[in-house]
């Protein structure tokens, strides 16, 4: 047996919770807002890997001038 959505939202108030559906606009903003949430996460991760993986360990000055 399939349980259908409005079984699903039955469940939930039987439990005492309110389900929000959220109209067509929030969902959208709210997938957006995630979406930059979670890019940011990755990228900062990935930069973190590659600084992890550097030739140069961050104990190093990492400023040089011709000089150096």
């Amino acid at each position: 047996m399939e349980i259908t959505t409005d079984d699903w939202l039955k469940g939930l108030r039987k439990r005492g919770l309110t389900p929000r559906i959220l109209t067509p606009e929030e969902r959208e903003a709210k997938e957006k807002a995630e979406s930059i949430k979670y890019t940011a996460m990755y990228e900062k991760q990935r930069r973190e890997r590659f600084m992890a993986n550097s030739s140069f360990p961050d104990s190093i000055d990492k400023a040089f001038t011709f000089r150096d």
